[in-house]
């Protein structure tokens, strides 16, 4: 395991969720990201919803599945086009809905040579993390200062390039709290979100040109 001064990290998964997946609704789309059992046995269990808004923001808002009817969101998440940034405002715990963690902006790295690579700081754990692309069919890593992987992103699973296999969110983390999952969770599917936003647009400018 390699150790840092904030988190212990695992070479393999901790935690596995599967999603989102869209389906959509006309301007929206909703989606459900479940967490995968241990027991290949077992049905992975849907925890949050996600609704994606293409014309009127917040753009991306996250719900706990199991909180309560009247709770606020988990988070919502609103893109900026001329910065290409994104503001991330959270809502409270399950435990705590009262207890909210810091709003969060994520910058885009101008100086990286991945293409869409965001930064932010998470306060809670005095940590500067950076989600960034592996590559065109290998989704997104989320690293820390010194490179290390504390979370994974894959478009598809199963291994193939026919996306036959669900979108696939791996944790490294050992033993991360419900604060730092739900930040990995959100910020993954806000950057994703943004991203798929980012390319939408362009291809629309290319069909009108052609």
């Amino acid at each position: 395991m390699a150790m840092s001064p904030h988190l212990t990290l695992s070479p393999t998964p901790t935690l596995t969720f599967h999603g989102p997946q869209s389906t959509s609704l006309l301007s929206t789309s909703s989606a459900t990201i479940s967490l995968v059992s241990p027991n290949p046995n077992q049905p992975a269990t849907p925890l949050f919803h996600v609704k994606t808004s293409k014309h009127s923001k917040p753009n991306v808002t996250i719900t706990r599945l199991s909180g309560p009817p009247n709770a606020p969101p988990l988070a919502t998440a609103t893109f900026h086009t001329l910065t290409s940034s994104i503001d991330i405002s959270f809502g409270g715990s399950s435990n705590n809905p009262g207890q909210a963690l810091p709003p969060l902006k994520l910058s885009q790295d101008w100086t990286s040579v991945s293409l869409g690579a965001r930064t932010f700081h998470y306060a809670p754990r005095g940590l500067d993390l950076k989600w960034r692309a592996r590559d065109a069919l290998d989704g997104h890593e989320l690293r820390d200062s010194q490179k290390r992987v504390l979370a994974r992103y894959k478009s598809c699973s199963g291994g193939d390039l026919l996306g036959t296999g669900p979108p696939v969110l791996e944790v490294f983390v050992v033993g991360a709290d419900e604060a730092l999952v739900d930040m990995v969770v959100v910020t993954a599917v806000s950057v994703v979100r943004a991203e798929e936003r980012e390319v939408k647009k362009v291809m629309k400018i290319l069909g009108d040109l052609g």
